[in-house]
């Protein structure tokens, strides 16, 4: 289960709530008369557990005895798929609230729980899923009650729903570890509340692939020439393949040329249907295309120069330490903390610790490939 704090509520074509500041306590409210309503929206997070139940929950104040009031609250959700509003069930009213303890008396607090996503809910036959955003309206109802209260206060709105917290925040091991805990600290966050360790471990493996896009990894390989056959499905027959980087064919003395267009291979394949030694290959799509056809199989025709993209980390012990000197972990550790300050980019100054931490991760990986000097700006453990 998982629980965040809603920090405002949007207005209505309605009539609308409004904020009043109690000067004694400190303590911020919403005043509502009847007939206000005010919207709520969020984004189901990740980890939410399709077909789960989504509540609202915030403190109101007691009226006077005998008083009677509800709330009315419909759902509605914006669905990645669609980009379509749709009822996440039928408009939703809770039980009226009615008083008639003497012992309760005007200002005290009262939790209130809604559901606004019953267990098993679906949008059209869909369970709402992570990423999907949730329009809430709430409106302050007294129609046919009497007597009620001419005003109610609330406070401290927050959203609780299902979440499998293992399937985001399972304890890992090794460097991997070792990096999320340097991450974690530079955020200045104690605990993942915010920065949980999938998130932290996909900016790793994100990391091996802009490292990939470097030709930081290289390796070769050789493949089967067959007679006539001009198309080479790489993807198959390379899984780990990022880019070709040169082709020779058949210990050729020299490389074949790279064309860098659909255009010009076709232009030159379709001035003559010669088989021979290929000269030319083409690469779009994790197919090469060759020119000339060979003309004979050859059992390691193509010689292959690649770079390779390396298998994606995990958290247990077989697959946590990545493949690069430990001395370079701070690289992955800075552009974890890019990531984190571009998804906190609404948070005060979060743009100018992206822009930061994406110069030092740039300075950093200048460094690891050979290119210039070691960064030389220093890390602030602050966000």
């Amino acid at each position: 289960m998982a629980v965040f704090d809603i920090e405002s509520l949007g207005p209505t074509d309605g009539p609308c709530p409004r904020n009043r500041y109690d000067s004694l306590t400190g303590v911020s409210f919403i005043v509502w008369k009847p007939g206000d309503e005010a919207l709520i929206m969020f984004r189901i997070p990740y980890g939410f557990t399709p077909g789960s139940f989504v509540r609202l929950i915030f403190n109101e104040t007691i009226p006077a005895t005998g008083q009677a009031y509800s709330w009315d609250i419909e759902s509605r959700a914006l669905t990645q798929a669609s980009n379509l509003a749709l009822p996440v069930s039928n408009p939703y009213t809770s039980s009226t609230h009615f008083l008639s303890s003497d012992s309760l008396a005007v200002g005290l607090t009262a939790v209130r729980t809604i559901p606004l996503v019953d267990d098993h809910s679906m949008i059209s036959g869909v369970a709402p899923k992570y990423g999907d955003a949730l329009c809430v309206r709430i409106k302050l109802a007294i129609e046919g009650l009497d007597p009620a209260p001419t005003e109610l206060s609330t406070f401290a709105y927050r959203i609780e729903l299902a979440v499998d917290t293992e399937s985001f925040n399972v304890e890992c091991a090794g460097r991997v570890a070792s990096i999320i805990r340097s991450t974690r600290d530079l955020f200045n966050e104690e605990n993942s509340g915010f920065l949980r360790n999938d998130f932290i471990l996909r900016s790793i493996n994100e990391c091996l692939k802009d490292l990939a896009r470097e030709n930081y990894w290289s390796a070769e390989k050789r493949l089967p020439a067959v007679q006539g056959q001009d198309s080479i499905d790489l993807g198959a027959a390379i899984p780990d393949l990022q880019s070709v980087q040169q082709v020779r064919f058949n210990n050729a003395r020299d490389l074949m040329k790279e064309l860098h267009s659909l255009e010009e291979y076709l232009d030159r394949s379709a001035r003559s249907c010669a088989t021979g030694p290929p000269v030319w290959y083409f690469v779009r799509n994790g197919m090469m295309k060759v020119w000339p056809a060979p003309s004979k199989n050859v059992e390691a025709g193509f010689h292959v120069y690649y770079s390779r993209l390396p298998p994606s980390l995990g958290c247990s012990e077989d697959n946590c330490d990545p493949p690069v000197p430990p001395a370079h972990d701070t690289l992955f550790t800075m552009f974890a903390l890019r990531q984190a300050f571009l998804r906190d980019r609404n948070a005060p100054g979060a743009d100018l610790k992206f822009q930061e931490y994406s110069r030092l991760y740039e300075l950093e990986k200048r460094r690891l490939l050979g290119v210039t000097e070691p960064a030389s700006a220093i890390l602030k453990p602050r966000r």
